[in-house]
């Protein structure tokens, strides 16, 4: 199972090149943001990849706000 991560991103953001960052960091986008909450998106990172380290590197990637695991943690 995949490492759910909430990413809120900056005001102005252009999410497709955010989106990019964070797929070239080895993340997989499992919600883009939506309308209902314009910024914030899910990522997961399956369990072969070390999370701690993609969650660094997605920290500091342009246009993210914050990062950090779901509370929930895993998914399907």
């Amino acid at each position: 199972m995949a490492q759910r991560l909430i990413v809120g991103l900056q005001r102005g953001a252009d999410w497709e090149k955010t989106k990019q960052g964070i797929v070239q960091h080895g993340a997989t986008c499992l919600r883009d943001p939506s309308p209902e909450q314009p910024d914030v998106a899910v990522i997961t990172v399956d369990d072969d990849k070390d999370a701690e380290a993609v969650l660094a590197k997605v920290r500091r990637t342009d246009g993210v706000r914050y990062a950090e695991r779901d509370a929930m943690r895993w998914t399907s």
